[in-house]
């Protein structure tokens, strides 16, 4: 691996300059059209199998994958200013220490949101690639210089410098996209259990499957999982719930920054779907609190968390209803995309690096 020529950019990706030198990859990878009608916004589904090399599955030696966006020399874009920026809708009632009794996030004009997918050693066929295994969306304003994307896995935070390689994506600029904004309250027995479900690494991934699986004719790949926060409540009515942007809920939070008033700690869930078919009206509830329960506790197991399962399983959990509904596009065009492009096999090159060895090998 060398630093590319006349490079003046320190954190930038570095070229591989051997040839053939990966052995491992996710298997049966896709990447869909771009999804999103208009210029210069990017809506991407990418899904695929466990890491494999030759005949074997290697998903336990994994605990994420991540999907990067690339220029056209195959390098990876600096996506930090923009990457997850989420746009909150004062107007509704949600701001600062308000009531959380109204949907209030989607991703911003000028930020790019890229979902999250843990490893999942439960669901891997040793007989074969389950090629829906994973499913990672990237979703927003594409990056200066965007082309492809690559998927690495990662481990104990070190991910892999290169991985499998997509082919170009092209801007598709004709059609129509309907956005959904709502939000679920996950209610917890304690501070230290709304702490722990909301600083898991999964957590991510089981709430975008969860609210998937609740609502028919939605794939994990049209949701957004755009905000996870935690919130102290006064009473058992959404509106009296106000929350923090802590990473940990502190025994002084409370209404208005007041002094705790009861133990009565929630996890609120802002999520958008986004879908070439599928609207919601304004004030309409997407998903029941029984379809939500069963589709995370299904979810949940499948990725281990048994504990966390078990938890929302005896919750009480409270879909909200829908915010105001957006159409991106050409309301008046419903086709004309253009075809799926192929996925290229195995675009992959790498170098031995000894500190990523000792997770990957």
């Amino acid at each position: 691996m060398q630093c590319p020529a006349n490079n003046n950019v320190q954190q930038a990706s570095p070229d591989v300059t051997t040839s053939a030198a990966v052995t491992c990859a996710v298997c049966s990878p896709e990447v869909s059209v771009d999804k999103h009608p208009d210029a210069g916004k990017v809506f991407i589904t990418a899904t695929f199998g466990p890491l494999a090399k030759a005949a074997n599955f290697h998903e336990a030696k994994v605990d994420s994958y991540e999907l990067l966006p690339l220029d056209a020399k195959n390098r990876v874009i600096d996506i930090s200013a923009m990457a997850g920026q989420t746009h909150t809708y004062t107007s509704t009632g949600m701001s600062g220490g308000s009531a959380i009794n109204n949907p209030s996030t989607r991703v911003s004009n000028t930020g790019l949101l890229i979902s999250e997918s843990a490893s999942n050693t439960a669901g891997v066929d040793s007989s074969c690639c389950k090629k829906t295994l994973h499913t990672i969306t990237m979703y927003g304003k594409a990056p200066t210089g965007f082309h492809k994307v690559m998927i690495v896995p990662v481990k104990s935070g070190v991910k892999l410098p290169l991985g499998w390689i997509s082919d170009s994506i092209t801007d598709v600029t004709t059609g129509k996209l309907y956005g959904t904004r709502a939000r679920v309250l996950i209610q917890f027995a304690s501070q230290a259990q709304v702490n722990a479900a909301k600083n898991n690494p999964k957590i991510k991934t089981i709430l975008a499957k969860a609210v998937a699986n609740s609502i028919t004719g939605v794939s994990v790949g049209d949701v957004l999982i755009t905000k996870v926060l935690v919130a102290t409540c006064t009473g058992s009515a959404a509106s009296t719930c106000t929350y923090s942007t802590s990473r940990r809920l502190s025994e002084e939070d409370g209404p208005l920054g007041g002094r705790r008033l009861s133990t009565n700690y929630r996890l609120v869930v802002d999520y958008n779907i986004m879908s070439k078919t599928k609207s919601f009206a304004t004030g309409s509830t997407p998903m029941t609190a029984a379809a939500f329960k069963t589709a995370f506790a299904a979810a949940a197991a499948s990725l281990g968390e048994t504990t966390l399962k078990n938890r929302v399983d005896s919750s009480t959990v409270e879909p909200l209803k829908a915010g105001a509904a957006t159409i991106e596009g050409d309301p008046t065009t419903t086709t004309s995309l253009a075809a799926p492009h192929a996925s290229s096999a195995f675009a992959l090159v790498m170098a031995s690096v000894v500190t990523l060895a000792t997770y990957f090998n």
